[in-house]
C-alpha cells in the first residue's frame, strides 16, 4: 500500500477518498482560474501606469502647475504591486494545512 493510504479499508472509504480528493481539485481549479483573471487584470493596469510614467513624474515634480493628470495620479500602484503577494498567501496557508492534514492521518 501507498504511504498515506492505510485508512482505505473498504470500497466506501475508497469513494470518499476519491471524492474529496475531486472537490478540492475542483476548487483548486477555480482559485486558479480567478487568479489568472486577477493578474491579467493587474498587468492591463501595470502596463497603463507604466505608461503614463513620465506624466505622472511630471505631476510630481511640477506640483499644482501640471494638474492635467488628476485621474491618473489617483491609480492605487502599489496595490496592483503587492496584489500577487495577497493573492497568494491564502493559497500557500490552503496548502500547508491540506499538506499537514495528509501527513497526519
Amino acid at each position: 500500500m501507498a504511504k498515506n493510504q492505510e485508512h482505505i479499508q473498504t470500497l466506501e472509504d475508497l469513494t470518499i477518498d476519491a471524492l474529496v480528493s475531486v472537490i478540492l481539485a475542483i476548487a483548486y481549479f477555480i482559485v486558479f482560474i480567478c487568479l489568472f483573471i486577477v493578474l491579467m487584470a493587474r498587468l492591463v493596469v501595470v502596463w497603463i501606469v507604466i505608461a503614463f510614467s513620465p506624466i505622472l513624474v511630471l505631476q510630481f515634480v511640477m506640483g499644482d502647475k501640471f494638474s492635467i493628470t488628476d485621474k491618473i495620479g489617483d491609480v492605487k500602484i502599489f496595490k496592483e504591486f503587492f496584489m500577487p503577494m495577497l493573492v497568494a498567501f491564502p493559497i500557500v496557508i490552503g496548502h500547508i494545512m491540506l499538506t499537514a492534514g495528509k501527513t497526519m492521518t
